[in-house]
């Protein structure tokens, strides 16, 4: 499940204050994809 390990890397890259840039596109699209449910 490469796409929930970059999601989990993403969420603990934002969580260190260091998140990439594609780690925050894949942050934003998590959190859409949890304010639909």
């Amino acid at each position: 499940h490469w796409e929930d390990l970059d999601e989990d890397i993403s969420v603990a890259g934002l969580l260190t204050g260091k998140p990439s840039g594609e780690s925050q596109s894949s942050f934003n699209k998590w959190l859409k994809s949890r304010a639909k449910h």
